[in-house]
């Protein structure tokens, strides 16, 4: 290894654990997708397991990495790179889940908060913002179960899956007053619905929670629906290869099956109580290629644009971005991209990964300037 070799990529095949994918997409866990994800390990910080935009501006990210802990287990702890400068702050430690190691949603409510999971329960982080020089608060949620949980999401309530039943879990901690899914209480706060759900994507701001289920056909999106005091579910897309919430988990985009091509879906066509149609645009011809690792093209969605990587045959990559229903543009054009996209609030940076000369790079574009940035170097001593 060269100026970078204490920068490490670290992949995890699908076949290795039934939670290879726990900081990323697990939509497709026994289907044989191998989703967008970069680890990275570094002496300095340990195994980065998510990296993620800021919620209040457009020139820090925040990342999440693990280190194991004396004799209590592995500890995660929460860090804010300013990518202009390279300069890190360290905002909060806490121990790490087992499952949902790189976990972390911005809070819908409030830009300067974000949530991570920890055995038992979720974390909160308030107050990640300059102004207040990185001293944050915190609030922990005790939730039953949570151990084994393999998704979750946060809106009015934390709703979460478990690894080892069929349980759809709503645990109303966050605020109280009627809500939907009248079930008999386990504990206080806590709802409990039989249901075989894979990976809970998002909950609207009406009473429709959003979820995968994987079978024999391959992927679908469901919704659970609340209507005259009864449960019910409805299908919402089929033939889904990946889907994940966007930046404030307000909409699900991902890749749909075309047959020999890939298809890209943004779910402000559902949200509003109509099935998704395939039919009605965005992009239908992404070729069924992968990264240079194996994994299949990574879609995100900021600021009403799309943005998407499309690989050739030989596994290099391109990054498009363009409106929903309007011309997709290139931007980051033939590199040897791997893994997710990460782009900030106003869609302005992408944060994007590469592999060259065996070694796994960080940079960031910028959308005004037009000019590539590798901040690999920040991540290393």
């Amino acid at each position: 290894m060269k100026k970078y070799g204490m920068l490490a990529f670290l992949l995890f095949a699908a076949a290795a654990s039934a939670f290879a994918y726990y900081s990323e997409d697990r939509t497709g866990a026994g289907i044989g997708y191998n989703y967008p994800e970069v680890r990275l390990h570094t002496d300095r910080y340990g195994d980065i397991s998510n990296i993620i935009w800021s919620g209040s501006d457009e020139e820090h990210i925040i990342f999440l990495a693990e280190k194991s802990g004396a004799g209590a287990g592995a500890l995660s702890t929460l860090y804010m790179m300013d990518v202009n400068t390279g300069e890190v702050k360290e905002l909060y430690s806490f121990e790490t889940h087992d499952i949902l190691k790189g976990f972390m949603q911005h809070s819908r409510s409030n830009d300067f908060s974000l949530y991570t999971a920890s055995p038992g329960g979720i974390n909160e982080i308030r107050d990640i913002r300059i102004e207040s020089n990185y001293e944050v608060t915190d609030h922990f949620y005790s939730l039953d179960g949570f151990d084994n949980a393999n998704s979750a999401f946060i809106a009015d309530k934390i709703y979460f899956t478990k690894a080892d039943d069929n349980l759809l879990c709503m645990e109303d901690v966050l605020y109280r007053g009627f809500g939907f899914f009248y079930n008999n209480s386990v504990q206080k706060g806590q709802s409990r619905y039989l249901k075989r759900i894979d990976k809970v994507l998002l909950k609207d701001w009406g009473a429709e929670l959003y979820y995968t289920r994987s079978g024999k056909d391959g992927i679908g999106i469901y919704k659970l629906i609340e209507e005259d005091f009864k449960i019910k579910e409805e299908p919402v897309a089929a033939n889904v290869v990946s889907a994940k919430p966007d930046f404030w988990g307000r909409q699900i985009t991902g890749l749909y099956d075309r047959g020999r091509m890939y298809g890209v879906y943004w779910t402000a066509d559902f949200l509003n109580n109509r099935q998704v149609s395939f039919t009605d645009g965005l992009v239908k011809e992404i070729p069924k290629n992968n990264d240079l690792f194996g994994q299949i093209p990574d879609v995100q969605v900021a600021a009403n644009l799309i943005f998407y990587t499309r690989y050739d045959e030989d596994g290099r990559g391109t990054i498009f971005t363009g409106k929903k229903n309007g011309l997709k543009t290139a931007v980051v054009k033939d590199e040897p991209i791997v893994g997710p996209l990460r782009v900030s609030r106003q869609g302005k940076k992408i944060l994007y990964f590469t592999y060259e000369d065996e070694e796994v790079r960080v940079k960031v574009y910028d959308t005004d300037s037009e000019k590539t940035e590798d901040i690999t170097g920040a991540f290393v001593p």
